[in-house]
């Protein structure tokens, strides 16, 4: 009986270890994987990212069977990265010189009582479509420019979008610090100085692809000319306030009057597979920013039996990709500041 047992649970591991092949090299197939034995620190890279793609694979079958959570785990092409890789897809630092002021909002507090109970800016055809920063922590390039060619396309009769260019702001920002690390405010705060913002078409992005797992190359020469003029900024700074108990409802007044808003956030490990629903992870609360991505709308889920009058929520914009996500786009839990997303509202209009 000893033995029918033994053998029993060797054929379970057995079939595990097909199992866990099987999703390895599906997850290879469909992001594009492929490591040609090389090596990373001495071992073998597959092995190495296999492993850590099985790690993960088990964090989000646990993740997605905890019913306080109200989102979905899944798997993307960061599944088999290092931390270190990780890490290198944040960079949102909050400056001790934030160039923001405080920008007025129009509405007053009893029209924000009247406010629309949904909003979503992603179809609108002043919205570009979902971009990728790659092994480059200029997440607060993305951030910033998204806002700016928003308000530009918007102000216009025909609302004509023309991408403008991060790259722009990774290369010539000397108040950020390209692939290191920086802020929107500050990138406005420049791009007003300098007097304008490059075409993505003039001035492609390409930061990523000097970046390894563990180094970022050096700021590169800025190869910006008056020729390559995008849009201006007029004005730009901060909306709401962490100390108000209505943060939340002043900035779904700033996303009517300006558009989409630049925020800062923090990343917990969860974030960084998020799938799809409501993002709400208490691993993200009460800690240091790290991340900046942008609103672009906000609504409110039906009432279910675990939340009986439902869920708020914001609707964000990722700098990720398309395999992140709600093909780049998410939700997040409004009202309570949830990973920071109500400390630092930042907003811009073109000139």
């Amino acid at each position: 009986m000893k033995f029918v047992f033994v053998f029993f649970a060797l054929i379970v591991v057995v079939a595990g270890d097909g199992a866990s092949d099987a999703k390895w090299e599906e997850f290879k197939k469909s992001y594009g994987k492929d490591y040609q034995q090389k090596s990373f620190n001495g071992q073998n890279e597959e092995t190495l990212r296999k492993n850590t793609f099985l790690k993960r694979d088990a964090e989000i079958q646990r993740a997605n069977s905890d019913r306080n959570n109200l989102f979905r785990q899944g798997h993307n092409a960061f599944s088999d990265m290092f931390d270190s890789e990780l890490a290198a897809l944040k960079g949102a630092k909050k400056p001790a010189d934030d160039k923001g002021t405080i920008l007025k909002i129009s509405r007053s507090s009893e029209d924000r009582q009247a406010l629309p109970a949904f909003l979503d800016y992603r179809t609108h055809k002043c919205m570009a479509a979902i971009r990728n920063q790659a092994a480059c922590g200029s997440c607060w390039a993305f951030a910033a420019i998204n806002p700016l060619e928003f308000s530009a396309c918007n102000k216009t009769a025909t609302k004509v979008l023309t991408p403008l260019s991060e790259q722009h702001l990774v290369d010539c920002d000397v108040y950020d610090n390209s692939c290191q690390g920086g802020w929107p405010t500050n990138a406005w705060y420049y791009i007003k100085a300098k007097n304008g913002s490059a075409k993505a078409a003039s001035y492609a992005y390409s930061s990523a692809t000097c970046c390894t797992a563990t180094t970022c190359c050096a700021r590169k020469a800025c190869k910006y000319t008056a020729a390559m003029l995008g849009s201006k900024v007029n004005l730009y700074g901060n909306v709401g306030s962490t100390t108000s108990n209505n943060t939340a409802m002043i900035m779904q007044s700033a996303l009517l009057q300006f558009g989409p808003l630049a925020v800062a956030i923090t990343t917990a490990p969860s974030f960084m597979s998020y799938k799809s629903g409501i993002y709400n992870d208490v691993a993200c609360d009460n800690k240091t920013v790290d991340h900046a991505i942008n609103i672009v709308g906000y609504g409110k889920t039906n009432a279910t039996e675990c939340s009986p009058t439902g869920t708020d929520y914001w609707i964000i914009r990722n700098s990720w990709g398309t395999t992140w996500g709600l093909l780049g786009y998410g939700m997040i839990q409004r009202g309570v500041n949830k990973c920071s997303i109500e400390s630092y509202p930042m907003a811009v209009v073109a000139a």
